[in-house]
Formats: C-alpha cells, structure tokens, sequence
C-alpha cells in the first residue's frame, strides 16, 4: 500500500495516484458528447430554471422599489412553497435540445480540456442568452413571475406565455446558425 507523500511544497499531505505516477489520462476524460451534454443540462435543469425566477424575482422587485418606494411586495413573491417549476420543464428541454443541435460543438480541442470548455461556453449561452434576455423585458418578467406562481396572474387574456418566450430564443438560435452556415458557403 502507498503511504501518503510528503511535499516540503504541499501544505497537506497527497496520495500517490497514477497521475501523478506518470500514468496516462483516456481521451474520454476531457471530452464530452452530445448524450454527456444532455445528461448535464437536465441535472443542472431545475436549478437553472431557479435561477431564471430569482432574477426576474430581482428585478421585479428593483423595479417596484424604484416606482413605488414605500409599497409592499406580493406576499408570495418571497414564499419557495408557492414556486412553480413544472411548467418550465418543457421549453427548458427544447432550449437545451436547440443548444445541442445548432451550438454544442463534440469535436475535441487539440490543447484545451473539451469538457470544461464545452460547459463554459453552455453557462455563458444560458447567462447571455437567456436570463440576460428575461430580465431586460418587464413583460417577460411578469410572464416568467406569472408563471412560476410568484405573482397573481393577469387573466386569460394575457398574450405572453413561457413556452413562445423560449420558442423566440431559440428561433434566434436557428436563425444565428443558418446565417453562419450561409457565410461559410
């Protein structure tokens, strides 16, 4: 059995591993695929969806604090009970299937760590793409607060629902994909 090695460099003591040993890393280590990709975005789904309502949350009650200083917040704004994500599981999957199929990009980097990079460009799509666009639009706002329970609703005669705010995304997405492809010709 390998004693633990000490390090006059280390401020705590490490495990030989083969690593470190010299051994070698598999290729599958730094890469991911599309089934990989699928399988993050839908454990990471709910707390994404999450963080979607808590910015607009944010920002709905930035904006009443500005117009309305002394007024008080919907009593359930704040209430994780009353929060709704069910109905944001659908469009959240044909976001995520729409990044896979115009965007995620399986092929390796020949110096980079595929995985890290493939996760990082996906948390800034998500950051840029989505809630940066949520939260720059009162309407969408309301819709996703709507929504996910955290406001009364408007009636039935509201004309914003969540599913065609994520279908308008990711038409911009398609659309992005078919003038890159067209520029490449």
């Amino acid at each position: 059995m390998l004693e633990p090695a000490q390090s006059p460099f280390a401020a705590w003591p490490t495990t030989l591993t083969a690593e470190r040993m010299g051994g070698q890393r598999h290729v599958s280590d730094t890469s991911i695929s599309t089934d990989d990709m699928a399988f993050h975005q839908k454990r990471s789904a709910e707390g994404d969806i999450k963080e979607l309502i808590l910015q607009c949350r944010d920002r709905y009650c930035f904006a009443l604090e500005l117009l309305k200083p002394h007024a008080s917040y919907p009593e359930r704004l704040f209430d994780r009970d009353m929060l709704d994500v069910g109905v944001f599981i659908l469009p959240w999957s044909e976001f995520c299937s729409a990044y896979r199929r115009f965007l995620f990009n399986p092929q390796m980097g020949l110096f980079e760590d595929q995985r890290e990079c493939e996760l990082r460009r996906w948390r800034v799509f998500v950051e840029k793409a989505c809630f940066d666009r949520f939260t720059r639009h009162p309407e969408w706002i309301r819709a996703v607060l709507e929504t996910a329970n955290l406001i009364p609703e408007r009636g039935p005669d509201r004309d914003i629902f969540i599913g065609d705010l994520f279908d308008d995304i990711i038409q911009d997405v398609t659309e992005r994909n078919r003038n890159d492809q067209d520029e490449d010709d």
